[in-house]
């Protein structure tokens, strides 16, 4: 992993585009650099949010 985040900080450096893309959208997130979806959505604090489903089997039983 630092050998990749060395490397990558090494073509930032030397001026790539795309490196310098990816840095901003992954690394620089809190400062504003993100792509967002039209209609993104969020848990709290931009986190993850919860999701809780039941399974209800409406299926009859022999004696229905």
């Amino acid at each position: 992993m630092d050998l990749a985040e060395k490397r990558l900080f090494d073509l930032v450096n030397e001026g790539h585009p795309s490196a310098i893309i990816f840095t901003l959208k992954t690394l620089g997130k809190h400062r504003g650099y993100i792509e967002r979806q039209e209609h993104e959505i969020s848990g709290p604090a931009g986190g993850a949010i919860r999701i809780i489903f039941e399974v209800i089997d409406e299926r009859p039983t022999p004696a229905d």
